[in-house]
């Protein structure tokens, strides 16, 4: 089953504080995505948002669409990290790294570059290379802002589990808008699919694409999947995102109410 809410996210508050959370979140949208209790293979669960952001593409004014686990400025998962070669002040073996699964075109779709190697492409598909993008506060924290492309880090657990740098891309605020520059890792969707949320950029007001409150929300399975703020020190950019309610959505009869 296909979870979806949708929001909008803009940038007004932000603006008010005159902080630049790095990324372009003006006329962008977004859907909350999962897949419930079901049993889908990581081959379905590919499969499944492929057609969501194929269908989400189509939609009149669409101009990028993107998933991403971690919406911008906003708090998210964390993964204790072994970078190779490196060894953290404290004396310690690994880091505690945010971290987000991403696809192909989810830097294009909120205004970041890749400023050295590549990003993601169809050629990090399940069962390819594992592979890694790094911001540059990591480049430069972990390889003395040398190119890191060709590095390799591994999760904690995980002695055998490397994964290959094969891009840096440029910084922007991770969980809030007041932090200093944070290091911070990004995976291809691709490889380990998952949950999250399909990001779409329209030319125009992206309230366009959210169908009427009276449309959404009947029904004894409804579920709120994005909640509001989180906290008083992110608010000003989580306090502009709002959800609305939907029932759970076969994918097979129809992957969305509004696409």
């Amino acid at each position: 089953m296909l979870l979806v809410g949708a929001s909008l996210v803009t940038r007004s508050l932000a603006n008010v504080h005159n902080v630049d959370p790095g990324v372009d979140v003006a006329r962008l949208a977004f859907v909350a995505t999962g897949f419930g209790q079901g049993n889908a293979s990581p081959e379905e669960r590919a499969a499944r948002l492929e057609e969501l952001m194929d269908r989400a593409a189509t939609r009149p004014g669409v101009t990028a669409v993107a998933f991403t686990t971690r919406l911008p400025v906003q708090p998210g998962g964390s993964t204790t990290t072994v970078v190779e070669d490196y060894t953290p002040p404290a004396g310690t073996e690994s880091v505690e790294l945010p971290f987000a699964l991403m696809s192909d075109d989810d830097f294009r779709t909120v205004g970041l570059r890749v400023t050295a190697g590549r990003a993601f492409g169809r050629q990090d598909a399940l069962g390819t290379i594992p592979v890694v993008l790094v911001n540059e506060t990591a480049a430069r924290r972990f390889w003395d802002n040398t190119n890191p492309v060709g590095r390799r880090v591994r999760p904690q657990g995980n002695p055998d589990g490397w994964v290959q740098v094969v891009g840096v891309v440029e910084d922007s605020k991770v969980s809030s808008l007041d932090e200093r520059p944070s290091p911070m890792v990004c995976y291809p969707v691709r490889q380990s699919p998952a949950s999250g949320y399909i990001l779409v950029r329209t030319d125009g007001n992206p309230g366009a694409l959210l169908p009427g409150t009276g449309t959404l929300g009947h029904g004894p399975h409804d579920r709120t999947a994005i909640a509001g703020p989180s906290g008083p020190r992110n608010g000003a950019i989580v306090s502009s995102l709002w959800a609305r309610s939907v029932r759970p959505i076969g994918f097979s009869s129809g992957s969305s109410a509004w696409w």
